[in-house]
């Protein structure tokens, strides 16, 4: 049986290696245009290169939450949460 360690080092072996963030920004904002998908450059702890893939999905909905809340929070100072309008 293969550790963990060596496990992930294989899984890292089957994705692009990006040589610096900015590549890998690059990509992830391609991947991200043409998807409609959250995704983010990461730099890896096992080749050191830098990677794209999807964001945690715990991550984002602590993100979700945050935006709905600010837009929530907008429509009640305005005056526009719910009320009919005379």
């Amino acid at each position: 049986m293969s550790s963990k360690r060596r496990r992930r080092r294989n899984q890292c072996a089957s994705k692009i290696r990006h040589k610096s963030m900015e590549d890998a920004n690059y990509a992830a904002y391609l991947l991200r245009r043409d998807k409609g998908r959250l995704i983010h450059a990461y730099k890896c702890q096992f080749c050191h290169h830098w990677h794209v893939g999807h964001t945690a999905r715990q991550r984002t909905r602590e993100k979700l939450r945050r935006l709905l809340s600010l837009a929530f929070e907008g429509e009640s100072k305005s005056g526009k949460a719910g009320g009919a309008e005379d």
